[in-house]
């Protein structure tokens, strides 16, 4: 089933801090630059080589991810 796409008028009233991470090759996802950009103060990051389901396994993905927990 195809998923519809979910509205991005109300990104911008987001107020909590955001990550957004995507492979460079995930085209069921999409660049996280373009959903970053839409939420205020949202962090992209981009690992490279990676596809949507390959990501969470990279380790600039958990390096991301730690830093950004850690603040």
């Amino acid at each position: 089933a195809v998923r519809a796409p979910f509205p991005v008028e109300g990104l911008g009233r987001i107020s909590r801090p955001v990550l957004v991470v995507a492979g460079e090759t995930d085209v069921q996802a999409g660049a996280a630059g373009p959903l970053a950009a839409r939420i205020g103060g949202a962090r992209a990051v981009t690992v490279a080589k990676r596809d949507h389901m390959k990501t969470v396994g990279d380790r600039a993905y958990k390096d991301a991810v730690l830093e950004f927990f850690a603040g």
